[in-house]
């Protein structure tokens, strides 16, 4: 045989050699790897229960209840957290609902933007939502200026997306309009009906009559959105 038949012969036994330790050191590796890290040695194993256990798993929350309640607290007594966090978890629902049926259901107290939003979301949604399920809802941001309030909420939960399961995090939005400036909601003096530009008011400053301040009319959902 031609000495250069044999050394082809060679060098071609030695590559397939070469490839067979390299493909048994890669899927040692990959082993190791899907073990340490996904609990089983098949790496597509693995994934698919990380999945699952991604789909179970609620998502964390940056909650700040303990540092905003005091500071929303001081600039409105009478505010109640509880009914705020309520309404958010039932808009969230109806908003879902909404997207699954593929026709814009009543959401209480929305600004024409949020509206309209869910109007463009509705329309273009072909998904099925369905065991829509509220995990819990803490305070996210507070801010406070140039007359214009806004409380942020941040909502956990699951839902079935078709027949996917899925963890989701929602921000909702709301916002109190106190200087007329800002736009077209202010609260106003229900004798007289002068404007009350500062915030936590007990009286009037003009006719010095009792005020007393309803959500429902001074609130309004400004947005939703994923986190």
């Amino acid at each position: 045989m031609d000495i250069s038949i044999i050394i082809i012969l060679a060098l071609v036994l030695a590559i397939i050699i070469a490839l067979i330790f390299l493909v048994f050191y890669i899927k040692n590796k990959v082993e190791r790897f899907s073990s340490l890290f996904l609990g089983t040695k098949n790496i597509f194993e693995g994934f698919k229960k990380q999945e699952i256990e991604y789909s179970e798993t609620p998502k964390s929350l940056s909650g700040l209840d303990s540092v905003l309640l005091p500071k929303i607290n001081k600039d409105f007594p009478n505010i109640n957290i509880s009914e705020i966090k309520s309404i958010a978890e039932n808009a969230i629902l109806t908003y879902y609902q909404s997207l699954s049926d593929q026709k814009l259901l009543t959401i209480p107290n929305i600004t024409p933007k949020l509206e309209n939003k869910i109007k463009e979301a509705v329309k273009s949604n072909k998904a099925k939502y369905s065991r829509i399920k509220i995990h819990r809802t803490v305070l996210n941001s507070y801010d406070n200026k140039n007359g214009l309030c806004k409380i942020t909420l941040q909502t956990g939960l699951e839902y079935y997306k078709d027949q996917t399961k899925i963890q989701e995090r929602i921000n909702t939005e709301f916002i109190y309009i106190y200087d007329e400036k800002q736009g077209n909601i202010s609260l106003n003096c229900p004798n007289c009906g002068a404007p009350i530009k500062g915030l936590g008011f007990k009286a009037c400053p003009y006719c010095e009559t009792g005020i007393v301040e309803l959500f429902s009319k001074t609130w309004l959902l400004d947005d939703l959105y994923q986190k």
